[in-house]
């Protein structure tokens, strides 16, 4: 379907020395989603099982905001695109990428539309098939639930970042508006001086126009 950049493993040292161009692309697709890291052979090829392929002609809604989370797919070929339910377009999605793992897992509905561009192929991975793998799993699921450990953490740090900056914006402007409070109770000045109103010279071009 698809070629991405091949590290660290051969085809020679896959199971069984054999393993055809796709589904050695698609493996190690499968394991640079973050929250199967540290997948061996073995564990993907039990996902595999679980897994379906699925076809999306140009134009298809595929994911609609708000709608429950009960699958994840990997994108194999084509090209996606993510609106919110104004139309407006919040990012693009390409071969190679996941899109809704973290809904599977956490239970959250989906957060935003996402269509299908041009004709594409879906790996499909639904959250009924992945809790009856980790049943009988155990080391899978703790694989999984470490990985969403880690994202989960750093995307609450990513949060308090931007939490942190928009209190200072906050802050800046609070500071602003006890400045124009402070001038206003002086004087009644809300304006820069080099911009001063002269209100007697705009009453002198209104007088002049009514004569006219």
């Amino acid at each position: 379907f698809f070629s991405v950049p091949i590290r660290g493993a051969t085809k020679e040292n896959m199971p069984n020395g054999i393993m055809n161009e796709q589904q050695y692309n698609l493996v190690k697709v499968i394991q640079k989603i973050r929250i199967f890291q540290g997948f061996g052979w073995g564990h993907i090829r039990r996902l595999l099982r679980i897994a379906r392929i699925q076809n999306y002609p140009p134009g298809k809604m595929i994911y609609r905001l708000g709608e429950p989370s009960d699958e994840m797919m990997v994108l194999l070929k084509g090209h996606l695109v993510v609106t919110n339910n104004a139309g407006d377009v919040l990012a693009e999605i390409k071969a190679g990428a996941p899109i809704g793992e973290m809904g599977v897992f956490s239970g959250q509905s989906r957060s935003a539309n996402i269509a299908a561009v041009e004709l594409a192929t879906g790996l499909i991975i639904d959250r009924e098939g992945l809790m009856r793998m980790f049943a009988a799993n155990a080391d899978m699921l703790i694989l999984v639930q470490k990985n969403l450990i880690t994202v989960l953490s750093e995307r609450l740090n990513e949060a308090n970042v931007y939490n942190t900056v928009r209190l200072y914006e906050i802050h800046e402007l609070e500071k602003k508006v006890e400045m124009l409070e402070g001038r206003q109770a002086e004087g009644g000045v809300m304006y820069d001086d080099e911009d001063d109103y002269d209100e007697d010279e705009y009453d002198d071009e209104d007088d002049e126009e009514d004569e006219d």
